[in-house]
């Protein structure tokens, strides 16, 4: 009953990248562990904590918000027309691949999933982290990529699912 639960969420970025070594992250992390033990602090999985308690209240979040720029929304990654065209056709092939028993499919869509392909796109601000040269680079590349899995989804089904049981 009075056990509190801390989540702590951070961008692996933080390691080394935003927070260099010098600056003792490294350390940091290399001491939590040991602090942890001495102060009866233990580490779970978020399903652990799940499966173990129970919600004490809702968090109310009308509109989506992230840790990026002023606005604290999600413009750096849906803000333009290539991040929109690739989140759109992203998601219309979502239904085919969650009905997919393929699990190379389904590990390659947690991939290609991932908001960094969208934030590389961003035309917003120079992205210093993006291995392409600029935002159109990463949409043709990712676009490639995307049709490439749509052809291996579309492989596993009739081509249309709409009317299959």
């Amino acid at each position: 009953e009075g056990e509190k639960i801390i989540n702590a969420f951070m961008n692996y970025e933080v390691l080394g990248s935003m927070h260099a070594a010098d600056t003792g992250i490294f350390d940091f992390f290399k001491a939590l562990p040991q602090y942890a033990e001495r102060n009866d602090i233990t580490f779970s999985l978020p399903s652990e904590i799940f499966a173990q308690t129970r919600p004490v209240d809702s968090i109310s979040v009308p509109y989506p918000m992230s840790w990026v720029d002023e606005e604290k929304d999600c413009s750096s990654w849906l803000g333009n027309v290539l991040q929109q065209e690739a989140f759109r056709k992203l998601n219309e092939i979502s239904e085919r691949v969650r009905l997919c028993e393929n699990r190379r499919i389904k590990q390659d869509w947690i991939y290609l999933q991932s908001s960094d392909h969208l934030y590389y796109m961003s035309t917003k601000h120079y992205n210093l982290f993006s291995p392409y040269d600029n935002p159109y680079d990463a949409f043709n590349n990712y676009m490639n990529v995307l049709s490439d899995f749509i052809l291996r989804v579309e492989a596993q089904f009739p081509s249309s699912i709409e009317n299959e049981e």
